[in-house]
């Protein structure tokens, strides 16, 4: 079993083929950031938001200087309609020192959905 085979069910619209392969790659690989990335979108993709979120925060915990982990952390918590918990996330991604840009632009929709178009329009900017 390898990523690969997962990563053909996934575009085979497979996904909870690809997610039995990628949770047995997990059983053999309980650290690997690759398979851990990948059961989180696998999950998301069926809807299953807090597995993708405890799967991301595996990831984060080896380490969490990743912008475009918190990125993804960021949809799935307003997906889960903790937007709250979104835009502190994301807020922490447009702080790094090398922030993935959709993180800038999450913060921008979020400060629109708040009415902040001043925010708004200096992080669109």
């Amino acid at each position: 079993v390898n990523l690969l085979l997962g990563d053909i069910q996934t575009a085979q619209r497979q996904p909870e083929l690809a997610l039995s392969t990628y949770r047995a790659l997990a059983e053999a690989n309980p650290d690997s950031a690759s398979v851990l990335m990948r059961l989180a979108q696998t999950e998301h993709m069926l809807g299953r938001l807090d597995a993708s979120e405890e799967h991301l925060r595996r990831v984060l915990a080896d380490n969490p200087d990743q912008p475009g982990v918190l990125a993804v952390l960021a949809v799935v918590q307003l997906k889960r309609g903790d937007e709250s918990a979104a835009l502190k996330t994301a807020e922490r991604c447009s702080a790094m020192e090398k922030p993935a840009g959709i993180c800038t632009e999450f913060n921008g929709d979020l400060a629109t959905r708040r009415k902040d178009f001043e925010s708004a329009l200096a992080l669109y900017a």
